[in-house]
């Protein structure tokens, strides 16, 4: 285990949001190449200006916030109910592993917990906050618990989370939202996320039994 100011951090966490950060970055350098090409096949095959105002619309359109993400988990693992609401109400919620396993510094709040970031060889920073709220006023919603991230400061994400005994096992449902839009640029993070997102809960003593995800366009 490594400790983070004063929270632990799972080693195997550590080292799958290692990989998960390799292969966005791969996916991002490839998008890039097919994107190089791109424009320049068009600069081959077209008038310069009708090439250049395609290449500007196109540069344009991929860094342009249009897209939401929802979807829903369906997980299984063998802690009991009580546990399992306690996980996702820390500051290291099993829905996030990416999100605090390359974390430069992860703090444990009241009410959930942050996670600082640094980037541009330390010359910028941001940071996540995850807060977690609970009680008679969720139950009521059909949820256990709903976390809510933003980063600088803005709205990111929520999760609900349900929590129901199932014989010798205990479901959980894990539904999520964006609550902000994302451009096409940043498809290569979900992307690479899908890919090691079961090992992850693995890692975290859960089972993926189903989950569904949707890409949509931003609702006005």
């Amino acid at each position: 285990m490594s400790a983070t100011a004063g929270v632990e951090v799972p080693d195997q966490i550590r080292t799958l949001t290692e990989r998960y950060t390799r292969t966005e970055r791969l996916l991002t350098l490839l998008v890039a190449a097919v994107a190089v090409i791109a424009v320049f096949g068009a600069f081959v095959v077209l008038p310069y200006f009708a090439a250049l105002g395609l290449s500007l619309a196109a540069i344009a359109l991929v860094r342009v916030p249009l897209l939401e993400t929802e979807g829903e988990l369906h997980l299984r693992t063998d802690a009991d109910p009580d546990a399992v609401r306690n996980e996702f109400a820390s500051a290291l919620p099993p829905a996030l592993p990416f999100q605090w396993g390359g974390a430069e510094t992860v703090r444990s709040t009241a009410d959930g917990g942050v996670y600082e970031y640094s980037y541009l060889f330390g010359r910028r920073s941001i940071t996540m906050a995850v807060t977690v709220r609970s009680g008679p006023e969720t139950r009521s919603a059909g949820a256990d618990c709903e976390i809510d991230v933003t980063a600088g400061g803005k709205p990111w994400g929520r999760y609900r989370v349900s929590v129901e005994e199932d014989g010798e096992n205990t479901a959980v449902v894990v539904a999520f939202e964006s609550t902000r839009r994302y451009a096409l640029n940043r498809l290569t993070q979900l992307v690479a996320a899908n890919r090691y997102q079961e090992e992850a809960y693995a890692a975290q003593g859960y089972t993926v039994v189903d989950r569904d995800w949707s890409l949509t366009l931003g609702r006005a």
